[in-house]
């Protein structure tokens, strides 16, 4: 996932290292906020999404509802390439 650009080398260790120690799932519900995060403050720059259809949809995240919604935003930016 590291070569594809889905996650940081810092990532993949904390995911690593979560698993050890059992606290895989909320690292990587971590690492997936900020990632929906990411997503949909391009959304916004681009116009494709309000502040407010923003700030409702990081508290559906933040609530723990899938963020499988955010695939309506558009492309995903990889993390590589400045997104």
């Amino acid at each position: 996932m590291v070569r594809t650009g889905r996650l940081t080398e810092g990532e993949a260790a904390r995911l690593i290292a979560a698993a050890d120690s059992g606290g895989f799932e909320d690292a990587a519900r971590e690492i997936q906020l900020r990632h929906a995060r990411a997503r949909v403050s391009a959304a916004v720059e681009e116009g494709s999404l309000t502040d407010e259809d923003a700030r409702a949809l990081l508290e559906r995240l933040e609530s723990g509802e899938d963020p499988r919604f955010l695939r309506g935003l558009g492309p995903c930016r990889r993390i590589g390439s400045g997104g």
